[in-house]
This record gives structure tokens, sequence and C-alpha cells, in this order.
């Protein structure tokens, strides 16, 4: 986690802390902790998806996984892996029908992260560019 994440992750918790008020989505922030130390975190809105074009999902109450991360020492050992059972678990008790994220496809990583967690691909996206020989 780079020290640029956790300070823009900080000042998103402060703002949650101090009960300021914000348009859109309801904000929800998970951490994991070893020995008093932030080791891994999850930036979360809870969001109400309806039958709307365009949306993200079927009708219902969903947890949108904004940001995920783990301390790179304890990436691979089930930080991880805990923290996103836990944050379905929590949002499901709480009433969500589920939850969703987005990812590069690029991230291999995050790709087969998401898959053992019990996540699979909904959307395909297509981008494309112009040559930089144009």
């Amino acid at each position: 986690m780079t020290k640029t994440i956790f300070t823009q992750y900080r000042r998103r918790l402060a703002v949650q802390w101090e009960g300021q008020s914000h348009d859109g989505p309801k904000p929800i922030s998970f951490v994991a902790e070893a020995q008093a130390q932030i080791v891994a975190m999850a930036d979360c809105w809870i969001v109400e998806e309806t039958l709307r074009p365009g949306a993200l999902a079927p009708r219902g109450k969903y947890c949108y996984i904004n940001s995920f991360g783990v301390a790179k020492t304890l990436r691979g050992k089930g930080v991880g892996t805990a923290l996103a059972d836990y944050i379905h678990q929590k949002v499901v008790e709480d009433g969500c029908t589920g939850s969703y994220l987005w990812f590069s496809a690029y991230n291999q990583q995050a790709s087969s992260f998401w898959r053992r967690c019990g996540y699979a691909p909904v959307w395909t996206s297509f981008q494309r560019r112009e040559s930089p020989d144009r």
C-alpha cells in the first residue's frame, strides 16, 4: 500500500468520521489490522440499483468495492481473502443483494484473487485508441 493511497484513504475516513455530508452512495470502509497497524483496507459504497438503462446490476442494494489493498508483505497470506469474505458477509447481513467491483483485465493478480473469492466476470469492456503514428 503506497503512502499516497494510504493518505487519500485516511482523508476519506476523516470525512466519514466527522459526519460530513456527501452526495451519492453511502460510504463504508473496512480495515484489517495486525499489531496495531492497518494491513489491508477497502473503501466501499452502498448503492441501490434500479432497472434503469445502464444499470450495473439487477435491481437491489449492493456493495460496490471502490478500492481494495493489502500490504505488499502480506499478499498471498490470506489477509485479503479474509477481508473480502468479511465484507461480503457483513453487507449481506445488512441487506445487500451482493457486491461488485471493477479492475483492469491486465491485472492478472486481481483477476485470480477475485475469482478465488467467488466473484465472476459480468461485463466486458472494449477500448480503441489511435495509434501514435497517426
